[in-house]
């Protein structure tokens, strides 16, 4: 038996080892052809790049049709002929010098325009191409780089609100019309070939700018330049700004001047470099000087005297300098400008929410999705808020007092996010806008049921009769709810420095564990109870929405719908004695105002602050990470106002006798996907006017099959999760995964235990405490641990994710901040604990966690100091988020320095 092995026999994988070191050009004229099996494995690699250079040569025609099928990122040089429809899976498309046809032929590439995000052109004929750029015909379009381009007028510019990149160059003044005609754009580098000599008449502020990159190519220019550029614009988040001009015939430049446009256009401004060179008659100030001229920005730079008296002054250790490096005076700086910026008034953007807008139509089909799909999820919360409340509160103080004052709260919530939506419409010129749904927070919900109200009113019930008992418990709550209310509306004030300080990912991974776990795990739970309700309303909604089939002009949910409560009643599921129970409560409810019964029980919630606070703090967490998914989506809305909202909303509730906390709910990602836009939330807050005030909520709900509703909620919450897996780098699945733990933890800890706490209470004595009886002899697991893991999960979860992901990418100083961080949460029970105060006693956790976490930093910072002697791997240069700009210029670069890595190895060989 002969030990020799043939070539071809060999396993898949080792063939994709041995073709990991061949670029597709020397893999397609080495290997294509031999036989069927080794073209299925070429067509198979992971490699998408493709760059072509010669039309002359027939083999490169050949190989871009053989790759044609996996091909997402090519690259022409010179007149490359190529049909682009037979390329459809493009979305990154480079043309080294682009000519004429070339470019005719990419602007009749109608198909390809709905799917490119990433373009990078160079061409002396870019007249016509930049009207199409400039009109959102790329409606998908992140980054642009376009090179040699005309003069252009103001004509052509239109609205190209998906563009986050540009890097160009600049006949004239042109930066206000490229801020204006993308709102969303992040980073620009734009050269100045001739400056404007009179200031522009247009002025735009950009709220999503953060990094400019300026090259002044121009002779004589001065500091007027970069004053008259400046005047039109107004950048309140920039964060790095960068000049730079190698015309040594710069004959004046006085730093002092740049002091009073760092202060009026760019207030948050962390990183400043430049690189200039200037004649030998210049006039500069010495550099000791213009160091001291701003201690933070300038104290990096250098002069350098060069051949012929030319000097150059630049920022040294470029690639050493980090945004994180901002003086505490500099974080004081930012937070004055955001108090500022919340305080400042803006009537004529106020008023734009009430205009015409023809391009944002009042009502589309998609808001009958997901209307039905958002009132059914936040009916069912709110049911199972009732159905909680009734044996501790009765019907009178639930169905007459704290449901009313629900629906104001949601009538509030619902019309100010559409004129969100509205004004975010209006400003972007956009028809595809989503608004934010909004309504009860279910956690907080729960937490204020379990941990206020029960304990209150058993606590109350031994000496007291049952109806005082009701109200004081109610009381309490309203008060418990009225400073939930005020720690969210001053909470406000740091929302937009949180997000944009903490990973998306982990920002997402506690949202995401809320989607899996209470969204789809625990609404599936009903499905499997009940197989043949809701088993084919599951598999509708699933096919309709993940699959794409539709069923015509009926809406998907309305047809899951139907169909589960046909089934309902044909296997009586439902039952016509519930529809009878719930007339019963069918009548009017007066509003009520408890406000100064709420005020006398204020006191009395110091008890109950280990709920209260971590509860605020939490739904100002979700509404960040709300904000976040809908800018994921394409939507971006004011953090701060967000958060305003919600806190305006939960004090509205508790004015009008509500103890439920309002907060942006999430799915708005999935709202979209359903194609609504801004009916569907007015809707929601118009019907449950009539459902609260006159008590036809328990009747609907008992028409309806339940079971039938849930898979609408499954599929916001696997929406949730699919959109945030997009973005997390695989080596940052495991952060990911151990974020949502947590929020499994608290989904085990609450909605187990406490229904096994329930069922317990109904076959023991009165009052007779289930943790001390049940909990303590639990052995098969540990239920410490469970309510230690379980203990501010929301909160635990971004610490845990953020501190991961940096041990992933060897990013130790940031490990270490976020370590800290979770130590003082911890020490005060925020995060790692059932209640909240100072934990410091013996029998407490909450010390033990602080000392561990600080474990941790002096751990990553003595790792810091090693990886800085170069002893271990440096830090991972890779960005932690897919679909940043950040990521987009990253790639860009990996593909520039393979391309040089394989001319200077062709040049070799």
């Amino acid at each position: 038996m002969s030990d020799s092995v043939c070539f071809e026999s060999c396993p898949n994988e080792i063939f994709h080892e041995i073709f990991d070191y061949f670029s597709l050009h020397d893999l397609y004229h080495s290997f294509h052809g031999l036989n069927q099996r080794i073209n299925h494995l070429l067509q198979s690699i992971n490699r998408r790049e493709l760059r072509l250079r010669s039309t002359d040569d027939e083999s490169e025609l050949r190989l871009a049709r053989f790759f044609t099928p996996t091909i997402n990122v090519l690259t022409l040089y010179d007149d490359f002929a190529i049909n682009l429809n037979q390329h459809p899976k493009i979305d990154s498309l480079t043309y080294a010098y682009a000519t004429t046809d070339q470019i005719q032929h990419f602007i009749r590439m109608k198909s390809l325009h709905q799917r490119l995000k990433y373009l990078n052109i160079t061409s002396d004929e870019l007249t016509l191409f930049m009207k199409y750029l400039f009109s959102n015909q790329f409606s998908s379009l992140r980054s642009c780089t376009i090179r040699n381009i005309d003069s252009m007028t103001k004509s052509p510019w239109r609205i190209s609100p998906s563009l986050s990149s540009i890097i160009t160059c600049d006949e004239k003044n042109l930066l206000p019309y490229i801020l204006q005609s993308c709102p969303k754009l992040e980073r620009l580098s734009i050269a100045i070939h001739r400056y404007s000599t009179t200031d522009s008449t247009l002025f735009v502020s950009s709220q999503c700018l953060t990094h400019l990159s300026i090259e002044i190519i121009q002779p004589a220019w001065t500091i007027i330049a970069i004053k008259r550029l400046c005047s039109s614009i107004h950048l309140p988040y920039l964060t790095f700004f960068r000049i730079c001009s190698h015309e040594s015939s710069a004959n004046h430049f006085d730093f002092a001047q740049l002091i009073p446009i760092f202060q009026n256009q760019l207030p948050r401004l962390q990183q400043f470099q430049c690189d200039i060179l200037f004649a030998k008659d210049a006039q500069i100030a010495d550099i000791k000087t213009i160091r001291k001229l701003h201690p933070s920005l300038f104290k990096l730079l250098e002069l350098e005297c060069q051949i012929g008296g030319v000097r150059r002054i630049y920022t040294s250790c470029e690639k050493d300098v980090v945004s994180n490096n901002v003086t505490i005076y500099k974080h004081l700086q930012i937070l004055k400008t955001e108090v500022k910026e919340l305080f400042t008034f803006r009537p004529k953007e106020w008023i734009s929410a009430f205009r015409p807008n023809p391009q944002y139509p009042l009502f589309v089909r998609g808001d009958i999705d997901g209307f039905v799909a958002f009132f059914i999820n936040s009916l069912s919360t709110l049911l199972a808020v009732i159905l909680s409340l009734q044996p501790i509160l009765g019907n009178d103080i639930v169905y007459g007092k704290i449901v009313p004052g629900t629906a104001v709260a949601m009538l509030w919530g619902n019309f100010y996010y559409v004129y969100m939506a509205r004004k975010l419409a209006y400003k972007e010129k956009r028809g595809d806008v989503c608004a934010m749904p909004y309504g009860v927070c279910t956690p907080g919900a729960f937490a204020f049921i379990y941990v206020i109200i029960a304990p209150t009113y058993y606590g109350c019930i031994g000496t007291h009769e049952k109806r005082y008992c009701q109200e004081l418990a109610w009381y309490v709550a309203l008060a418990s709810n009225f400073i939930t209310g005020i720690v969210l509306i001053l909470l406000c004030i740091f929302g937009e420095f949180i997000r944009r300080n903490t990973p998306s990912v982990a920002l997402l991974s506690s949202i995401s564990g809320l989607g899996f776990v209470i969204l789809a795990l625990n609404e599936y739970l009903p499905i499997t109870e009940t197989p043949i309700v809701a088993f084919l309303p599951f598999f509708i909604v699933m096919l309709g929405y993940f699959g794409g089939a539709g069923y015509g002009p009926v809406p998907i949910t309305l047809v899951a719908l139907l169909t589960g409560t046909a089934l309902g009643w044909i296997t009586s599921v439902n039952q016509g004695s519930n529809v009878r129970d719930a007339v019963v409560l069918v009548k009017a409810y007066a509003p009520v105002f408890p406000i100064k019964q709420m005020f006398e029980q204020i006191d009395t919630i110091s008890l109950y602050l280990s709920t209260t606070i971590p509860t605020a703090i939490a739904i100002a967490i979700g509404t960040i990470q709300c904000v976040e998914t809908a800018k994921r989506a394409g939507d971006f809305y004011p953090t701060r106002e967000a958060m305003f909202v919600d806190g305006i909303g939960t004090l509205i509730a508790t004015f009008f006798g509500s103890i439920l906390t309002m907060t942006a709910y999430i799915g708005q990602p999935a709202m979209k996907k359903m194609g609504a836009r801004q009916a569907y939330s007015i809707i929601h807050g118009f019907i449950y006017m009539p459902l609260c005030f006159f008590g036809f909520s328990g009747m609907l709900m008992s028409i309806i099959a339940v079971s039938a509703i849930n898979p609408m909620v499954i599929f916001i919450g696997l929406i949730i999760c699919a959109d945030t897996l997009a973005i997390t780098p695989q080596r940052h699945y495991p952060a990911f995964l151990l974020g949502t733990m947590s929020v499994v933890a608290d989904w085990a800890q609450g909605t187990i235990a406490n229904g096994v706490a329930n069922a317990y209470a109904n076959f023991t004595l009165p009052n007779v405490q289930f943790s001390p009886n049940v909990t303590s002899a639990i052995t098969g697991f540990s239920y410490r641990g469970l309510v230690n893991f379980a203990g501010g999960s929301l909160l635990q979860s971004v610490f845990l994710t953020a501190i991961l992901m940096y041990i992933i990418d060897r990013k130790f100083l940031r490990a270490a901040v976020w370590s800290s961080l979770a130590a003082f949460f911890s020490l005060f029970g925020l995060i790692n604990a059932k209640n909240v105060g100072l934990l410091v006693n013996k029998a407490d956790d909450g010390w033990k966690f602080t000392v561990a976490y600080f474990m941790l930093v002096v751990f990553f910072l003595l790792l810091e100091i090693v990886q800085r002697k170069r002893w271990i791997k440096q830090q991972e240069t890779e960005p932690d988020d897919l679909s940043s700009i950040e990521w987009a210029e990253w790639k860009r670069q990996q593909a520039l320095e393979g391309f040089n890595g394989e001319k200077i190895l062709n040049s070799a060989i």
